[in-house]
């Protein structure tokens, strides 16, 4: 009588299945690994460029602006961030004007939004002093599109044009 060695039919769709099991479970946490890398890049990004902002206004000893932009040539209208944005020498101290000269530009993050869009400002204002002109403190949260993979919270006190940064992660995004 002769031995057969390997495995039967059951035994292989057992393997299987258990297989498949854990690849979809590895999937769902690494798509929410890929959206939280997402937004803390942009997050961070953004933290980048309202420093660069600040010490440029200081080194020209000229108002620098940051606002929103898509087309990385003049400011959009509203506060959509996760858009893109540029700085740039506002002479005329009233916002983008023909003439003013871009700084620098940064590219944004479709799979983001603003979640608290009535508090993000449309533009952030540097003085020579490299202090915020409009003064007061407000807040951008960011929340990634693809559902609850947290909410990124940025403070800015524009009493010292500081950038302080922080996280509400376990508020989640609605």
């Amino acid at each position: 009588m002769r031995h057969v060695r390997g495995f039967s039919m059951i035994e292989l769709l057992t393997i299987l299945s258990i297989v498949s099991i854990l690849v979809a479970m590895s999937s769902s946490s690494f798509s929410k690994i890929v959206a939280q890398q997402q937004m803390n890049s942009f997050h961070k990004t953004l933290i980048a460029a309202l420093r660069f902002a600040n010490r440029q206004a200081t080194f020209l000893n000229e108002p620098v602006s940051l606002c929103p932009s898509t087309n990385k040539t003049s400011c959009n209208s509203g506060n959509k961030w996760q858009e893109g944005f540029i700085s740039f020498i506002d002479r005329g101290s009233n916002g983008w004007n023909i003439g003013d000269q871009v700084i620098r530009a940064w590219n944004g993050q479709e799979a983001l939004a603003v979640f608290n869009a009535s508090a993000a400002p449309a533009l952030i204002r540097y003085t020579p002093r490299g202090i915020v002109s409009d003064g007061g403190d407000t807040m951008i949260e960011l929340c990634h599109t693809k559902g609850k993979t947290g909410r990124k919270r940025l403070s800015l006190s524009f009493i010292l044009g500081r950038v302080t940064q922080g996280s509400s992660d376990q508020l989640g995004c609605i």
